[in-house]
């Protein structure tokens, strides 16, 4: 099935006019974007971000895509059903999600592929297999991105690099394709949307991960290192625990959140950190992100969105975000560790008003 389903995906962009791409900001999405903009000679200026941290694709994007390209692929996120679209969008993506479309490549829904597998490999894996993988360091830029610099079709294209790319140098924690993700995640935590275009930009000229961290995208990584240095301070100190599973709120208007999660893990010793930021993403929407080691986040997450409007949840269970319009996270938080740690099923409608 995977070997068919790869094939036709191929097949498709090769015999399309023209082809639009849809992909997260992240450096999963950008640089799963950018393989396969390499490999079927996808231009950059067709390639769009859902606007200001928006999570997933806005349909009324999808549909304005459908009427100018005749396919589309989403990257690393999961689009909405949308008329027309069944034979027209191909979806590459890596999160537990509805299979909406049938040229679905997701770890989820295709048996053959291990879970542990970014968007980017995935995209990585289709465009060597396509004979087309010409920088096989540029997906796994995404894959050490996510945290998902493993398993079988990450090793597969790694084994196409320079091992000195997968080494950190003297005196360096990261290597020199972790370092080029760092710096591609910090310009979207900065300008979300617009950063993910300048790192697009970016990757589609790189000769090496070595430009990519060198490039004008370094000065984000300042802010962000800042902005997570104060906030992760200020977060483990005040963090509400409950069973080893932590909820903080930070204050930021840059992507910090998840980084703090991460923090709140080694420092505290945690199974899982979920941290709210109380300021608005530029598309409107408020969030939460999670990370965990050993404990599904994305269940909990999925959890908390029943008790807030129009709340969003997704990701997998090491990492994992909710967004939503309104409502009191922490006070879903509560409601939805109780719910998963006590085992005693709780009933919003007898106490809480259910999203939308």
């Amino acid at each position: 099935m995977l070997h068919a389903l790869v094939r036709k995906v191929s097949r498709v962009l090769d015999a399309a006019e023209n082809v639009g791409i849809v992909a997260d900001i992240d450096a999963d999405g950008i640089s799963g974007a950018a393989t396969l903009c390499e490999a079927f000679r996808v231009e950059e200026g067709d390639v769009r971000f859902p606007p200001g941290g928006f999570y997933g694709v806005p349909e009324e994007l999808l549909r304005e895509m459908l009427e100018s390209y005749d396919v589309v692929v989403a990257v690393d996120v999961t689009p909405p059903r949308v008329a027309g679209g069944r034979d027209r969008v191909i979806v590459i993506d890596h999160h537990p999600s509805p299979a909406r479309y049938p040229m679905t490549i997701n770890p989820h829904h295709v048996r053959a592929l291990p879970k542990n597998t970014s968007a980017s490999a995935l995209t990585g894996m289709i465009a060597h297999r396509a004979g087309r993988l010409r920088r096989p360091w540029l997906p796994l830029i995404g894959a050490a991105g996510d945290g998902l610099d493993r398993g079988p079709v990450y090793e597969t294209l790694a084994r196409l690099v320079d091992p000195e790319l997968l080494t950190p140098p003297p005196g360096r924690k990261l290597n020199p394709i972790q370092d080029a993700a760092a710096t591609v995640n910090a310009a979207r935590r900065v300008e979300y949307h617009k950063g993910a275009e300048r790192a697009l930009e970016v990757l589609l000229l790189a000769d090496s991960p070595h430009e990519v961290a060198e490039s004008h995208l370094a000065r984000y990584r300042g802010k962000v290192r800042a902005e997570r240095g104060t906030w992760s301070e200020r977060a483990s100190r005040t963090v509400h625990v409950v069973l080893g599973v932590g909820y903080a709120e930070v204050h930021s208007e840059v992507d910090i959140e998840g980084l703090v999660a991460q923090d709140l893990l080694r420092r505290k010793g945690l199974r899982c950190a979920v941290v709210y930021n109380s300021v608005r993403k530029p598309c409107g929407l408020l969030k939460v992100s999670g990370r965990a080691r050993g404990f599904p986040v994305n269940e909990l997450l999925t959890e908390m969105a029943r008790w807030l409007d129009g709340a969003r949840a997704g990701g997998h269970p090491g990492a994992a975000a909710l967004h939503f319009r309104s409502g009191d996270p922490k006070e879903a938080f509560n409601r939805a560790t109780d719910e998963l740690l006590s085992g005693e099923p709780i009933d919003p409608e007898s106490t809480a008003p259910r999203r939308r």
